[in-house]
This record gives structure tokens, sequence and C-alpha cells, in this order.
């Protein structure tokens, strides 16, 4: 009766025993869970913002004197961020992501960029175009399209930090450009085929239209430093009219005829009787017209 009794109480402090081990092992893996949760948590976000605004500018009006540039609408402007310059601590996977805020201008040329930022500096990226496309009014008013390129100097990058504001300005310019204008060039051509006549004082008496149709080539220097030429035709009146579209002051433009043959009425001396050559050959020499813009040079030329 005894060794039961010893028996009985060896299992209960067996069984005892083997709870306390149990409940051990149940804390110890709750805490081994707990401990890697925590593990994967290793950074902290506290994301706010910061403004960048700013105006584009350009001359887009001559007639105020260049007193004061105008803002110029429906201009794009980007900004970038590195998304993990938002993490204050700790470490984010995914690292190269970027995130992109875009801004148009107004009317007035103005531009807003809500940029998110937390309590470090982020590293902003600016991207303005380096030139764009408008219409310009002329000092005359008229309006013609015109290329304007950037002439400030924006920096690359900025930082900015969570509940500050920034303001970056832009000016564009344009390089001159000559209004298109016209040159005219409106010419009568002669030659010189009775030399039986009187040679003075009235040397026109001794000339006569060229025939119809009569070729005669056109040269000159083009807007683009290029050597252009054109072939015109005279009218049964000895006449043609021409036209070159240029942005130069002026142009020089050279005319040459292309050689014809025709009679030639002349004579040996005064008191000799006129005869008459036939097919004598007529050319021109070159003639050079400078011709101011928008105006008609009125040129006589004579084949000899």
């Amino acid at each position: 009766m005894h060794s039961n009794l010893n028996y009985i109480n060896m299992k209960k402090q067996i069984n005892k025993f083997g709870m306390l081990v149990a409940i051990s092992i149940v804390f110890t893996l709750h805490s081994c869970t707990k401990e890697s949760d925590t593990s994967k948590n290793t950074s902290s976000v506290s994301i706010g913002s910061s403004k960048i605004t700013g105006r584009i500018t350009a001359d887009l009006n001559l007639t105020n004197g260049n007193i004061e540039k105008e803002g110029v609408e429906g201009i794009k402007v980007i900004a970038t961020i590195k998304a993990e310059d938002l993490i204050s601590t700790g470490s984010v996977n995914g690292a190269g992501l970027l995130r992109i805020y875009e801004a148009v201008t107004d009317s007035k040329g103005d531009y807003t960029l809500n940029i998110d930022a937390n309590n470090k500096p982020v590293t902003v990226t600016l991207d303005f175009p380096n030139s764009f496309i408008a219409s310009q009014t002329l000092e005359n008013g008229k309006s013609r399209t015109t290329e304007f390129t950037k002439s400030t100097v924006i920096p690359t990058t900025m930082v900015v930090t969570r509940g500050q504001s920034y303001i970056q300005n832009a000016d564009y310019r344009y390089s001159f450009q000559p209004e298109i204008g016209t040159v005219k060039i409106s010419a009568e051509v002669f030659f010189r085929n009775n030399l039986c006549r009187q040679t003075s004082p009235q040397l026109d008496s001794q000339l006569s239209v060229v025939p119809a149709n009569t070729v005669l080539i056109l040269s000159w220097i083009d807007d683009l430093n290029n050597s252009r030429e054109s072939t015109v035709a005279t009218d049964a009146n000895g006449k043609f009219v021409f036209s070159i579209e240029t942005k130069k002051s002026n142009l020089t433009v050279s005319v040459k005829g292309k050689k014809f043959s025709a009679d030639i009425q002349s004579r040996t001396s005064p008191s000799s009787p006129c005869t008459t050559t036939s097919g004598y050959s007529f050319e021109t020499s070159t003639y050079f017209c400078t011709i101011n813009k928008n105006e008609e040079f009125k040129q006589k030329i004579e084949f000899n």
C-alpha cells in the first residue's frame, strides 16, 4: 500500500513538470513570432508636402515696347522625386521607383507643383522645355509663329522640405526673325537693232522691244545662303515681272539674257546707205539690281 502511494505521487509530479515544460514552449514560440513580425517593419513614413510655384514668361507682344514680358499659357513643367526619399528611417524595397508630378501654366503663365515630402529633405528634379513655338504679335500688329528658347538658368535639382514653399520662374527669348517680304522686278527688255537712226541725242530711237518669249536668267542668294536661279520670258511688249520672297532688307539679283538672233540695220558711215544684216546674234551683259524688301525695282535691260 505504501509503495502504491509513492508511485501515484511520482506520477503527479511528472505530469506537473510536463505541463510546465509545455507552457514554457508555448511562451517561447509566441515570443519568436512577435520578434519576426517586428523585424519586417523597418521603415517609417511621414508624408506632407512642399509647394513649387513659378511663372513662365516670353516677349509675345512687341507692340508694348518690351516694357513687360507676357506669361505663356499651356507650358508643361515636370518634377520628379525618388520614392525612397520619402522614408524617414530604415529602408524600403523598390529602390529606383520615381514619383512624377506635372503642372501646366495657366493664362497668366503661372504653375503650381505640390510635391510629397516628409521631415527630411527631398531632392526634386525639375524639367522645363528647352523651347516652344507660340504666336508673337509684331510691332505693326501682325502675328507670326516664333520659336522661343529658354534663357533662364534653372537648377537641375532642388531640395525641398515639408511645409515649405519655393519659387522657380523661367524666361524665354527669341532670335530676331525678320518678317518675310517681297522684292519685285519689273523690266522692259530691248535690243539695239537700228543703228541707221540718229544716234544722238535720241539713242532710244535705235531700240526695239525684244521678240516675245525672249528668255532671261535671274540669279540671287536666298535667306539660307543658297544660290538660286530662275528663268523668265518676256511678253509681247518685251516686259516681264518677277517676285522673290525674302527676310533680307534688300536683295541683289543678277539678270542675264540668253542669246537670240534677229536682223540689224546699220551703215558704215553717216553718209553710207543703210543695210540690213540677217541673223545677227544679240546678247546681254549682266545687270545687277539691288532691290529693297517690299519695293518694286523697274529696270531697262538692253541686248547688244
